[in-house]
């Protein structure tokens, strides 16, 4: 007899999953019988959803497109401006699976490297200076700092790196952000240093660097400044 009300409870929720799942079944019913005939919205200032109501204002009632030619992603760079727009809409009883998990995180990374990359560029923020070594003639030293690729991805370095300089190289020592696995279920935000001969658009250059007469010349006048400078 104890077990009667866990029963009950069962039976319950069985049925709530079952109304959700009647419920889904008439709405995909209906859309599906009123698509061909729907006619779209006429474009007003109400219905605006993409910041377009002062256009609509100030072009005297004529809605003008920005155009998407300055919008377009760098080249090498995740399609943000045509891709990952789509977001995770979630449900009472909604079975969710990892596509659903990782269509959320890519939704909000997406937003925050076009935002980045759009309003404020790309360059070095803070920090990154790089010295030449005092233990080692040919080594450089690439102290912490934050910066911003041509992706719009965070490039940030928390501690001190040495990096080693080839003898007769006129190089460059970059940056760049990668994942590193931690575990099964956990990835890492990190950050490549580096030399390079030609660095290309995948790095952010920190300062070029040369080897001669057992000593390294740094020039950190190379960089790009996020400030545009």
């Amino acid at each position: 007899m104890a077990a009667l009300p866990y029963a009950r409870a069962e039976s319950n929720l069985v049925r709530m999953v079952g109304d959700e799942l009647s419920v889904a079944s008439d709405m995909a019913r209906d859309l599906r019988s009123t698509a061909g005939s729907a006619r779209p919205k006429e474009l007003t200032p109400s219905h605006d959803r993409t910041g377009r109501a002062a256009a609509w204002q100030a072009g005297n009632g004529r809605c003008r497109r920005r155009s998407r030619g300055s919008r377009l992603h760098e080249e090498g760079c995740p399609p943000d401006d045509t891709d990952n727009l789509d977001r995770t809409r979630f449900f009472f009883g909604q079975l969710l699976g990892q596509d659903d998990y990782e269509r959320e995180q890519e939704y909000h990374r997406a937003a925050l490297r076009r935002h980045n990359r759009l309003l404020h560029g790309w360059g070095v923020a803070t920090g990154f200076d790089v010295v030449a070594s005092s233990a080692q003639p040919a080594e450089v030293v690439v102290f912490p700092g934050y910066a911003l690729d041509r992706c719009g991805r965070e490039v940030m370095l928390t501690e001190a790196v040495t990096i080693a300089v080839p003898g007769g190289c006129a190089c460059f020592v970059v940056a760049r952000a990668i994942e590193t696995p931690v575990s099964r279920g956990i990835v890492r935000d990190d950050v490549e240093i580096s030399i390079a001969s030609d660095p290309g658009t995948a790095w952010t250059v920190l300062a070029s660097v040369e080897l001669g007469n057992n000593q390294v010349l740094v020039d950190t006048t190379v960089r790009r400044l996020l400030s545009g400078e």
